[in-house]
Formats: structure tokens, sequence, C-alpha cells
């Protein structure tokens, strides 16, 4: 079951960065490495010879700064309420990581839970508008940056997961790629719902009649 779901995540990923435009069972990770590992090995190099994980601290920086500054800008509500709690992930993100970096992934504790709460923003803030929220052409550039952010970002910890041979780091980059993966899903369904004025009501219709 679990092979078939990362396949699931591995071909919408793989399929949103060629075009380039059921919840998740819910996992939770305290682990602790076996050692000081540092740096090299624990997530692989680039072709450039950079580190893997040193690339994915710097992004994870620079996107939650990403969402945290486009979720003081917007007027749309939906799109403030998931970048504020996706730049809340980040950093929990960055944090793990950087204890990583340091050889020791210690107790943390981080679930899918958390991609569920963005879907549940979403469908709470489309049911309880009665239309869509004014967006502008800046705010869906940011939906459609982080949707990109979230693709590549799941790719990157598939990639880490499978280059290190430590069972706790695997654990770690697969629940970071479910994560991303999830946030990817829900900002396509705001990507649809900004730029398909006719799916609003087909949504809420359907999320009405489901819960959800």
């Amino acid at each position: 079951m679990a092979k078939e779901r990362i396949t699931g995540r591995q071909k919408d990923v793989a399929k949103m960065l060629r075009q380039r435009k059921g919840p998740p069972a819910e996992r939770k990770f305290a682990g602790r490495t076996t050692g000081k590992t540092g740096n090299a090995g624990i997530a692989g190099k680039t072709a450039a010879g950079g580190s893997l994980l040193s690339i994915a601290l710097r992004n994870e920086k620079a996107e939650r700064a990403f969402y945290l500054r486009h979720a003081e800008k917007t007027e749309n509500r939906i799109e403030k309420a998931m970048f504020r709690l996706i730049a809340d992930d980040e950093l929990e993100h960055y944090d793990a990581l950087k204890r990583l970096l340091k050889g020791d992934i210690g107790e943390i504790g981080m679930s899918e839970e958390a991609s569920e709460k963005i879907k549940d923003v979403l469908r709470r803030q489309v049911l309880n508008a009665k239309k869509a929220p004014r967006s502008s052409a800046g705010d869906l550039d940011a939906v459609r940056t982080a949707i990109k952010f979230e693709a590549e970002g799941a790719s990157r910890y598939e990639e880490m997961r499978d280059s290190s041979n430590d069972p706790a780091q695997k654990r770690l980059f697969d629940l970071l790629a479910s994560m991303e993966h999830g946030h990817f899903l829900s900002l396509r369904e705001l990507e649809e719902l900004m730029t398909d004025p006719a799916s609003w009501n087909t949504w809420r219709e359907r999320h009405s009649l489901d819960g959800g």
C-alpha cells in the first residue's frame, strides 16, 4: 500500500515538473541518527557537487520567507491562510534539517496532519464564502510559484531518501516528501478555483455533500 502511495506521488510530481505550470495516512516521525554523521553522505551530492541537504536548507528558508511575504501582501483570504500554514511547515522542515546537519535528528514530532490542516482551511474558506474572493495577477503568480516549489521539494526529498542508507533519515525524508506533496495538491486546487470561476460552485457543492 505504501509503495502504491509513493508511486502516485512520484507521478504527480513528475507531471508537474514536465508541465512547469483520499488524504495520505497519518505518519509521525521520532528518530535518532546513529552517531555524528555530519553533512557528507547524509543526502548525496548534486551533479555540481553541492550537498542536497545544504540546498534543501536554503530552499526551506527562502520558501518560508516567500510564503510569509505574500501572505502579508495578498488580499485573497484563502491564499493568505494557506500560505501562513505552509510557512509554519517550512520552518519545521528547516529545524529538522538543521538538527540532521549537526548529526543528530533527535526527537522530532511531525506528521502529515499538517497537510490535512491546509486542506481543511481551503475547504472551510470555500464553503463559508458565497463567491470566490477577488484575486490579482500577482496572487495567481504566487500560487503557481508555490506549486513549483512544492513539486520540486517533494522530488528533492525523495532523492534524499533514496540516497541515504540510514533508516531514520529515510523515514524523515519520506515524511518531508509526503508533506510537500500534500502542499502541492492543495495549492493545485487553489489554482483551479482561482482560474476557473465555474469550478467554485462545483467545488462547494461537492464538498458540501461529502462533508469535505
